[in-house]
């Protein structure tokens, strides 16, 4: 901020800028994103990042700060929502779990990386060469990803085994694998109501998520008592920590419960993972709310996160399981807009109103914990839509063998 002369809502702008390209871009990442195509968004997206952050290293100004921020947010929708499709099409069928879960999990290595690596730096003058390096170290993936683009194109023949797959769970599918209007494609997202209780859920994770991270550290000084730099470096540590393994153990429960239940298909399988997770987590929620000792409190937060995070890569999962493959991609592009909208933009402006009217924040978190109730509710529409659908499903198929 010194060393561009600018407020701290200048600064806050940079980031709700980067924030902005990146959920209204996502969507359109998804829907244009289709076989040979999502490498080559993808690749491009890159590019045009590596372009926004090297700008963002020689930014002569505010202004030009300011923009290389939108476009940096804009490059990076364009891996958003194809990411995830790419590498479950790529991955084996007994590794895309965990690949799937190291996906999310390299999300929250990143951001470790990027408060570490910034530490040692107390002036923009030399920390501004880290968008420099890390602009220079994402060309070769920008370039892998568009040379290697014919390795990830999905071809009818898998288009066609999703379809009958698909139609096992109950999802409505459609028959050419050529990529359907964009109108289509809305429309295939929200005729499909196992998609929408899913996304909707996964807003109100997001919801959760968001409002903690915001006011977590005004929690530790003002209710808990605890050194901001303390608290601070604790928190870190622990969100890093819950998202990474967090992250890791939503890949792996995916396998363990298609051990335990015995083949059954993919996405009755990840909404019901997204659905332990988001049980087990609301005990630690509350308790977040309602302790006041430092040790308990972290431990509820530590546990809550860590359900929260797990439920994430399986919840995504859902989402792309049900629908059609042509609309995986927008189904992640309009999740990640609408994640945004209704889930961590709200948060802090609510909870600061509720702030300034009770002069407490003890209400805003049981907010932020009861609205944990809403996955729980969301998920479990989905998972009994899809479990009825696969079974009528079923039931038709074995009347007309028998007949």
């Amino acid at each position: 901020e010194k060393s561009f002369g600018m407020t701290s809502t200048q600064g806050g702008l940079c980031g709700s800028g980067f924030i902005g390209g990146f959920m209204l871009m996502a969507p359109l990442a998804g829907l244009f994103g289709h076989g040979r195509r999502g490498p080559v968004i993808i690749g491009v997206g890159l590019f045009l990042w590596t372009a926004s952050v090297m700008t963002t290293c020689f930014a002569p100004n505010y202004p030009v700060l300011l923009a290389s921020r939108i476009v940096a947010g804009v490059g990076e929708a364009a891996y958003s929502p194809l990411a995830l499709p790419m590498i479950d099409d790529s991955a084996s069928p007994n590794q895309k779990a965990l690949f799937g879960g190291l996906f999310f999990a390299t999300i929250f290595i990143g951001s470790a990386m990027g408060f570490g690596v910034q530490a040692p730096f107390s002036t923009w003058k030399h920390a501004r060469w880290i968008f420099f390096v890390e602009g220079v170290a994402m060309v070769p993936f920008g370039a892998f990803a568009v040379v290697c683009r014919n390795r990830f194109n999905k071809g009818a023949a898998e288009i066609a085994e999703h379809t009958l797959l698909a139609a096992a769970d109950g999802v409505s599918t459609v028959d050419e694998p050529a990529p359907p209007s964009a109108r289509r494609q809305v429309a295939m997202l929200f005729s499909s109501p196992v998609y929408v209780s899913l996304m909707l859920g996964y807003c109100a994770t997001i919801f959760t998520i968001g409002g903690l991270a915001f006011w977590a550290p005004s929690i530790m000084t003002s209710v808990l008592g605890v050194n901001k730099t303390t608290g601070g470096l604790a928190l870190a540590v622990m969100t890093g920590a819950s998202g990474v393994f967090g992250s890791l153990a939503g890949g792996v429960s995916l396998d363990v419960f298609k051990i335990c239940l015995g083949g059954e298909r993919r996405l009755l399988r990840s909404i019901l993972v997204a659905l332990v997770c988001s049980v087990t987590a609301l005990p630690a929620l509350i308790g977040m709310a309602l302790l006041d000792q430092p040790v308990l409190w972290f431990s509820s937060a530590g546990i809550s996160q860590f359900f929260m995070f797990m439920a994430s890569y399986p919840a995504n999962l859902g989402m792309m399981e049900a629908v059609p493959p042509q609309a995986r991609g927008l189904s992640l592009g309009v999740a990640t807009l609408l994640s945004h909208a209704l889930g961590d933009l709200i948060p802090p402006v609510l909870i600061g109103m509720l702030v300034d009217r009770t002069h407490t924040l003890r209400p805003g978190m049981l907010i932020l914990a009861l609205w944990g109730i809403w996955p729980i509710l969301l998920w479990s529409v989905a998972f009994c839509i899809a479990r009825s659908r696969r079974s009528d499903h079923s039931c038709t198929g074995s009347l007309e063998f028998a007949q």
